[in-house]
């Protein structure tokens, strides 16, 4: 079993597994204390939208899925914050809207396109060491 360990897909798929299930943790517990389950698809999902913007613009998808993720959960904030709509409509909005800025963009993006199941579904033995590092510095 430990002979995985040899090949850095291995350990970097479980470093990012251990980092992953501390922060997770830590933001699960506040998305049930604020009852916003649905944010986690929401924003996942509205990031796609960075996935397609990218791919359109010639970005690395990684930048903007982190601007859209961030600018989503930042809308939500707002929209519920000033009580213009209930938190879980404005994570229903962004998230529609997310994937259906994603969609287009991909759409129009000329040549070939890696496959958005890939994006929305990622894979954690893909991971790799920048990636590691970034979720060491949100851990």
């Amino acid at each position: 079993m430990f002979g995985m360990l040899e090949y850095a897909f291995m350990r970097n798929a479980v470093y990012a597994g251990i980092l992953g299930s501390i922060i997770f943790g830590i933001i699960g517990t506040y998305v049930v204390v604020k009852k916003i389950v649905f944010i986690s698809g929401g924003v996942a999902h509205a990031s796609f939208g960075g996935v397609g913007l990218s791919f359109y613009v010639g970005i690395p998808p990684l930048l903007g899925a982190l601007l859209f993720a961030v600018t989503s959960a930042v809308g939500v904030g707002l929209l519920g914050s000033k009580k213009i709509q209930r938190e879980d409509t404005a994570i229903g909005i962004i998230w529609a809207l997310g994937m259906a800025i994603g969609a287009f963009f991909y759409h129009i993006t000329p040549g070939y396109l890696t496959s958005p199941a890939s994006f929305l579904f990622g894979n954690l033995l893909m991971i790799g060491t920048f990636d590691i590092y970034l979720l060491a510095g949100l851990a």
